[in-house]
């Protein structure tokens, strides 16, 4: 990870650990996921999957470069269509441009959305600015209402020497000039110690936390290991949540993870490759405090092969 870290980067190692890779969150009962790469370079991953709530999603994913730039083309059974141009290398070694136009195929023109971003980096921090344009606001009669333009600019500042940086994100609408969203963060990297504290506001929500992430010394029984915590509070008259996560990768084709939140809810993965290309994860959530409920307990399975 470069220094310092674009915004959405920070914190995201004990995010994803605390977060990702479990059944609840990534709210899958089944899913299959398929990466193959062409001899031509183009790339293919088509994905399939029934949600906790029973529905079924799939998507078709097809990456490729030309021009100096990676492009990322989206077909899902929801009927959505993208493309994505990203630039491989930053222009004049600075800016960074990405376009998005994404549309439904039941009504491309009036549900079409052009979305552009910069990064501009430099040595002691970067900016992030996105403009998201619903194509629709350009049409003088629609058969629904207009959705709203979005506007957001991302700044982070920091320190290598001393492992410190400072973020701010802010989505402002571009209409009436309201700030929508406004988001702080402050992170401390040193060694294999990560941690950040943060705040996050929308409309009349605020939410603050803090979270840390520790890669855990090589020996006998831990070889690959790291440990973390996200501690968050809302203040919509919530208590606070603490969750607990560690992952072990006892060998080069297995990885185990596992947390704990004071939510009440226990969750476990694991993952094992095998020979081929075939790589299987299970995992299971359980809810403590209503273990004798129905649908406490939630499990699922998914195969990738690459």
């Amino acid at each position: 990870m470069s220094f310092p870290p674009l915004y959405k980067d920070i914190g995201k190692n004990a995010n994803d650990l605390a977060n990702k890779g479990f059944v609840s969150t990534d709210r899958y009962q089944w899913k299959v996921e398929v990466d193959v790469t062409a001899e031509n370079g183009v790339q293919f991953l088509p994905s399939l999957t029934q949600t906790t709530s029973g529905s079924i999603d799939g998507e078709l994913k097809t990456k490729f470069k030309a021009c100096n730039h990676s492009f990322t083309a989206l077909l899902n059974l929801k009927q959505e269509l993208s493309l994505e141009a990203a630039a491989d290398k930053p222009v004049r070694g600075l800016v960074k441009p990405t376009f998005t136009l994404s549309t439904y195929i039941d009504n491309p023109i009036e549900r079409a959305k052009l979305k552009c971003q910069t990064e501009f980096r430099f040595n002691y921090g970067n900016v992030t600015a996105s403009a998201e344009i619903p194509v629709s606001r350009f049409l003088r009669e629609v058969s629904f209402k207009p959705e709203q333009p979005k506007t957001n600019i991302s700044a982070v500042f920091g320190l290598k020497d001393y492992g410190v940086a400072l973020g701010s994100d802010v989505e402002i609408s571009p209409e009436n000039g309201q700030v929508k969203a406004f988001n702080t963060v402050f992170s401390y990297v040193q060694s294999n110690l990560e941690a950040s504290v943060f705040s996050k506001r929308r409309d009349a929500s605020l939410t603050v936390g803090g979270n840390v992430y520790q890669r855990l010394a090589a020996s006998a029984y831990l070889r690959d290991s790291s440990v973390g915590a996200e501690l968050t509070h809302d203040f919509s008259d919530k208590p606070p949540t603490l969750t607990i996560a560690g992952t072990n990768k006892p060998d080069e084709s297995s990885t185990l993870k596992g947390r704990v939140s004071s939510k009440g809810v226990v969750g476990l993965a694991y993952t094992q490759k095998f020979n081929g290309p075939f790589t299987l994860t299970v995992g299971a959530d359980l809810d403590v405090l209503r273990a004798r409920d129905v649908g406490s307990l939630q499990y699922g399975f998914k195969l990738a092969v690459k």
